[in-house]
C-alpha cells in the first residue's frame, strides 16, 4: 500500500485521532464481516480493513509533514521491516476472518445436530399421512349432535327444540367430527348420517345423509390431503436430498430451514381444515 492507503481504506483522512480510528475500523469491521456481509469481496475488504486498523494503531494518522501537494509520515513502506510488519498484519488480519468463519461453521453444524432429530418427526409423521392417504377409505353411521354456526335467514321450526335450516353453508357437529362448510338443504339434530374419513388420522372426506334421501352434505374440497396433498411428496423428497445427497452445510441449512416452512404448514392445515 502507498502512504495513505491505510487511511483510505479506513475513509480516514490525515491527521485524525486514535479514537477516530476505532470508530471507523468498528463501523467498517462490523459492516464487512463475513458473517453479515452479502458482499462478494466482504472477506478481503475485512481483512484489509484490519491490517489499516492495525498498522495506523501502531504508526499513527499524524503526518510528519503536510504540504498542499503532498503528505509524508515517519515510515517507508518500501523497507524491509514494514514489509516484515505489514506481512504479520495480514497473517493477524487472515486468522480473524478464519476465527469468524470457523465460529459460522460450527454454530451451523450445532444447529444440524439437532434439526436431525427434528427430521425423524417429520419423516415419521408424513409417512403416516402417505399410508393414511393411500389405505382405503372408512365409511361408518353417525348422528349429528348439534349445529353450531349458521349462516343465513332461519328456514322454519320444527318441534320444541329442533330446528330445519335452508342454509348453503352450517356448521355440525356429529358424535366424533365436527365439520365446517357444509352443504345441505336441509339438516337438523339427530338426523343420521354416513361418514367417510381416512383410516389412521380420521380426516373427514364426506358426509352422506342417511334419512332415504341420501343427500351430499358435506364433500372435502381441501385439506391435508385435497388440495394440499402436493406437500406429502415434496417433503419426503427435501428429506431424502438432506439425508443422502447434499454434503455442503451451506446447502443442508437452506434445506432444513425450507423443511420447516414445509412443515409448518402442514402442521396448520392439519389442525385447521
Amino acid at each position: 500500500m502507498n502512504r495513505n492507503q491505510y487511511l483510505e481504506v479506513l475513509e480516514l483522512q490525515p491527521g485524525v485521532s486514535k479514537k477516530e480510528i476505532k470508530s471507523a475500523y468498528r463501523r467498517l469491521a462490523k459492516k464487512y464481516h463475513p458473517d453479515v456481509s452479502k458482499n462478494a469481496h466482504a472477506k478481503e475488504k475485512f481483512i484489509r480493513i484490519n491490517e489499516a486498523y492495525k498498522f495506523l494503531m501502531d504508526v499513527g494518522a499524524h503526518p510528519r509533514q503536510q504540504t498542499a501537494s503532498s503528505t509524508a509520515y515517519d515510515y517507508d513502506p518500501y523497507e524491509q521491516a514494514y514489509q516484515a510488519w505489514r506481512q504479520r498484519a495480514k497473517t493477524y488480519a487472515k486468522k480473524k476472518a478464519a476465527e469468524a468463519e470457523m465460529e459460522r461453521s460450527l454454530l451451523i453444524k450445532e444447529i444440524l445436530i439437532y434439526f436431525n432429530y427434528a427430521t425423524m418427526i417429520i419423516g415419521l409423521f408424513n409417512i403416516l399421512l402417505a399410508v393414511d392417504y393411500l389405505l382405503p377409505a372408512q365409511t361408518r353411521p353417525d348422528e349429528v349432535q348439534s349445529i353450531e354456526k349458521m349462516f343465513g335467514p332461519r328456514a322454519r321450526r320444527y318441534g320444541q327444540s329442533d330446528h330445519s335450516y335452508g342454509y348453503t353453508d352450517i356448521v355440525l357437529k356429529t358424535n366424533t367430527i365436527r365439520i365446517e362448510a357444509v352443504s345441505s338443504l336441509s339438516i337438523k339434530r339427530f338426523d343420521p348420517v354416513q361418514i367417510t374419513s381416512s383410516r389412521i388420522f380420521n380426516e373427514p372426506i364426506s358426509m352422506i345423509q342417511s334419512d332415504g334421501y341420501a343427500s351430499v352434505i358435506y364433500e372435502q374440497a381441501y385439506g391435508i390431503y385435497r388440495g394440499f396433498g402436493f406437500l406429502i411428496p415434496i417433503v419426503l423428497a427435501c428429506l431424502i436430498f438432506y439425508h443422502f445427497i447434499v454434503k455442503s452445510q451451506e446447502n443442508r441449512f437452506s434445506l432444513a430451514i425450507v423443511l420447516l416452512i414445509l412443515m409448518v404448514i402442514q402442521l396448520y392445515i392439519f389442525i385447521s381444515v
